[in-house]
C-alpha cells in the first residue's frame, strides 16, 4: 500500500470517529435539542465513508429502522462531504459476503470495493 493510500486509510478512520462522536452527542442526555449547523468540510476530495445498516440478525430481533438510519447518515455524509456522492457507500443488512465485496478479504484485501476506490484516489 502506497503512503498516500495509507494516509487515505487514517483520513478515513478519522472521519468516521468524527462522526460517531457527533451522532452519539445527538443521541446522549440532551437528545432533544438540534445539533449545530457545520459547513460541508472544506479538504474533502479525497473523503470516503461506508455506512451499514443491518436490521435483521440471526440471533436476535429486528431493529426497524437501522436501513433508515443508514439513508439518513449516507444523506448527511453526501452534503458534509459535498460532491462525494459516488465515495460514499451504504450496505444494507450485509452478509459477510456483503463485507467481504466491500472491504476485500484478509488473504485478498484488493478484491474489495474500497481499494478500488481508494486505489483510484491515491493515483489522481
Amino acid at each position: 500500500m502506497t503512503a498516500k493510500a495509507t494516509a487515505l486509510l487514517g483520513r478515513a478512520a478519522r472521519l468516521g470517529l468524527a462522526i460517531l462522536v457527533q451522532a452519539a452527542a445527538c443521541l446522549g442526555p440532551g437528545a432533544a435539542w438540534a445539533a449545530p449547523e457545520m459547513p460541508p468540510f472544506s479538504d474533502n476530495g479525497d473523503s470516503i465513508a461506508v455506512v451499514t445498516g443491518n436490521s435483521r440478525y440471526k440471533q436476535t430481533v429486528p431493529v426497524d429502522d437501522a436501513n433508515n438510519d443508514a439513508e439518513a447518515m449516507r444523506s448527511y455524509l453526501v452534503q458534509r462531504l459535498g460532491d462525494g456522492n459516488a465515495s460514499v457507500f451504504v450496505l444494507k443488512d450485509a452478509t459477510l459476503d456483503g463485507f467481504d465485496r466491500a472491504f476485500g478479504t484478509g488473504r485478498n484485501p484488493q478484491s474489495g470495493r474500497l481499494w478500488l476506490v481508494i486505489s483510484r484516489v491515491a493515483t489522481r
